[in-house]
């Protein structure tokens, strides 16, 4: 949920501009903790889940290091696993090729800022790929709900299988495959720099 972040900076490092929106209530969900004041008229931070906020504060006083570098360590940790795992999960199922393939995609679609962000989509996508990995069934995701699809396509840096199947029919035109990731290089330059300047881009 976007919140006004006009009045928060998460420091004053580059990298810090990672963190936007929804990173400024695990922020305070990191260094305050939880709480609700009985006004379910405005927003508040019970909404968010507690896995990842309750990762980079225990970093946070186990290392000393501040809590926005924790949420970004997490984060940034999280993503490199999570590609990782993904191409050993399609790797042993379809080959070098299309794994390699699938984990290009997934890293250029254009959202794919968001799995160096504050946010939870790069420790959600460790989890789920752990989790066919370690069972091997097939996964597909839509996601909506109240506010319909207005994320989806950040929803969608999740459906890797998504990613196998664009792989699976690339390799079959590598042009094709090179065109596409190609304009998602670009995309996701320009979307890593609205995210810097606070323009929504999920």
């Amino acid at each position: 949920m976007p919140i006004d972040t006009n009045v928060w900076s998460a420091g004053p490092s580059w990298y810090h501009q990672l963190l936007q929106w929804d990173s400024e209530w695990y922020f305070r969900i990191v260094t305050e903790g939880y709480g609700y004041n009985g006004d379910p008229t405005i927003p508040q931070n019970i909404v968010f889940y507690p896995l990842y906020p309750m990762l980079a504060r225990g970093l946070a006083a186990i290392s000393g290091i501040s809590a926005p570098d924790t949420l970004l360590l997490v984060a940034n940790i999280s993503g490199f696993c999570a590609i990782v795992l993904l191409f050993k999960l399609v790797r042993e199922e379809f080959g070098d090729d299309l794994a390699l393939a699938t984990v290009a995609l997934l890293s250029f679609i254009p959202t794919s800022v968001l799995l160096s962000a504050g946010y939870t989509e790069p420790l959600e996508l460790l989890l789920v790929v752990s989790f066919f990995l370690t069972l091997k069934l097939p996964y597909l995701t839509l996601s909506g709900g109240s506010a319909g699809f207005v994320s989806m396509s950040r929803f969608n840096l999740v459906s890797f299988p998504l990613f196998v199947v664009m792989a699976d029919v690339g390799l079959r035109a590598k042009w094709l495959l090179i065109g596409v990731i190609g304009l998602f290089s670009a995309a996701l330059f320009m979307n890593a720099a609205l995210f810097a300047r606070r323009i929504w881009i999920g």
